[in-house]
């Protein structure tokens, strides 16, 4: 007996596979291209993580993000601090700043508070992120590494997503 298994682009994310259309694959809200975010997406845990834009403007550097659950409906948690880590960038000249305002959805959490917690991602479905650094006294060129702190609640798992190299409009 063969069994013909067919991959759509949600199956080729989760095994790490490139996606060479630019089309939205299949119509559903949430599907973009490999190349329509700043850097390539990074997928963990079933949750894709798409850095759309970096700006710069009166001393603060946003962040925005397209996160995508690419499989069952879950809670996710961005969060600012840990008793371990912290969220963070780093700048070309090794400044570091940390702790963000944070937007996901319709949810916010100021830079003094731990983070947007158990937020719902429904599949396929793509929502925004924005995370805004305040006092940064100048405008960096790059950001050499941000690292996002996340949490699937169901998981009981914290881990660090690391983007590099990013430049800053």
């Amino acid at each position: 007996m063969t069994v013909e298994l067919r991959k759509n682009d949600t199956i080729r994310k989760l095994m790490g596979e490139n996606i060479e259309s630019t089309k939205m694959s299949d119509n559903k809200p949430g599907y973009q291209s490999e190349s329509a975010g700043l850097k390539p997406p990074i997928v963990q845990y079933g949750v894709q993580f798409e850095l759309q834009k970096c700006f710069y403007s009166n001393g603060i550097v946003s962040f925005v993000f397209n996160i995508t659950n690419l499989d069952m409906d879950k809670e996710i948690s961005i969060l600012n601090y840990t008793r371990d880590d912290v969220l963070r960038f780093f700048d070309e000249n090794g400044n570091e700043y940390q702790k963000a305002e944070i937007f996901l959805g319709t949810h916010r959490a100021a830079s003094n508070r731990e983070g947007v917690s158990q937020i719902t991602m429904i599949q396929d479905v793509g929502t925004q992120c924005i995370m805004k650094f305040n006092n940064v006294s100048k405008k960096p060129q790059t950001v050499k590494r941000l690292d996002l702190l996340l949490e699937i609640p169901d998981l009981k798992n914290v881990f660090t997503i690391t983007f590099r190299d990013i430049p800053v409009e």
